[in-house]
């Protein structure tokens, strides 16, 4: 499993040890267990073909005496675990091979699921991870919420809506709120924006209470989401970000800057750093994907690296995307040690 934009993919290497090319096409299923079937199976692609949007996306060439690899990300967010991948390999419509193969996730490698899913107890997962309902135009008065248990135990659910206040938000309907979920099992839950509160407000922020219990433990666990009314067209979020820093620590060399949103309304954070090196090479990496910045609050944002700079001067272009232009800071930077990953800031 590899990280791509801050998303799982999939990554295999097929070895074709014969005389003779062929075409052939790679599926896989991804399993939490031998019962699991909460994951969609998936078609991988040559990378050369990932634009392709026919059936022919799917098809893989391969010389002889060759290594050719396929991948895709997953259409889903995936949970801290072991994994089984279990590859079909077919030519000709038929399986020639089958092999499975043992992955282990660390959910913290894919930066880009935090506002896709959230771990509320062990093997219970609830998706998206942050949730919005809006009257405005464009926006959606109904979000279904997705939950899964790929545990072994029954765990029974309950959810409700809460405002900053503490107190129950009437204006969000949840069905049902209520329910038992099976070892194994998923279920799809309706958030409904159903009338408008009686204040003037425009917009109003709390988080869905997730309520988790186990058969067999005398304890419930219980996880918030954020949640976001959007009542009227809002102001945009006022935001500054402080100047980057270069942070070399392992796994994850990565540049951090600061944001602090001073505004009245959240900001979901997309933002992009583009790294220049002296022979004019550019490198682009991601950051914030989507997660909400919320009002009077600030966090760290991170643009991870797959490997420390090389030393030299390089240039840096960090783009933090908001309703109007979107905020720029550019930097030079240069690195003076490769070993230790040191470097200065001008």
């Amino acid at each position: 499993m590899t990280s791509f934009e801050g998303r799982p993919q999939l990554q295999a290497i097929v070895l074709n040890p014969s005389d003779t090319a062929f075409e052939f096409e790679l599926r896989a299923q991804l399993r939490s267990s031998p019962s699991d079937r909460s994951m969609k199976p998936l078609r991988m692609v040559m990378p050369v073909r990932k634009p392709v949007q026919d059936e022919s996306r799917y098809v893989g060439r391969i010389l002889p005496k060759t290594r050719l690899s396929m991948e895709e990300l997953l259409p889903e967010a995936i949970g801290r675990g072991t994994y089984e991948a279990e590859m079909e390999l077919l030519s000709g419509g038929k399986v020639v091979s089958r092999k499975t193969l043992s992955i282990d996730v660390d959910a913290s490698d894919y930066p880009a699921q935090e506002v896709l899913i959230a771990q509320v107890d062990q093997g219970l997962q609830v998706s998206p991870a942050q949730v919005e309902l809006s009257k405005v135009r464009g926006g959606n008065r109904r979000l279904t919420m997705i939950l899964k248990n790929s545990s072994r135990e029954t765990k029974t659910i309950n959810l409700k809506a809460i405002g900053n206040n503490e107190l129950e938000i009437g204006a969000v309907l949840i069905q049902p709120h209520e329910f038992q979920l099976p070892a194994s099992g998923s279920r799809k839950i309706a958030l409904t924006l159903t009338t408008q509160p009686s204040d003037d407000r425009s917009v109003e922020y709390g988080y869905v209470l997730v309520e988790a219990s186990s058969s067999g433990r005398d304890y419930k666990v219980l996880r918030q989401l954020p949640l976001a009314v959007i009542l009227k067209d809002t102001p945009e979020p006022e935001i500054k970000m402080t100047p980057l820093q270069w942070d070399p620590a392992y796994p994850y060399p990565s540049f951090r800057t600061k944001i602090e949103n001073t505004g009245q309304t959240h900001l979901p954070l997309q933002a992009r750093l583009a790294i220049t090196d002296e022979s004019g090479r550019r490198t682009s990496i991601p950051g914030g994907f989507g997660r909400w910045l919320m009002p009077q609050s600030a966090t760290a944002l991170e643009f991870r690296l797959d490997a420390p700079l090389a030393p030299g001067e390089y240039r840096l272009k960090c783009e933090v995307q908001r309703q109007g232009e979107p905020l720029v800071m550019e930097q030079r930077f240069t690195v003076t040690d490769l070993e230790n990953a040191s470097a200065s800031v001008n």
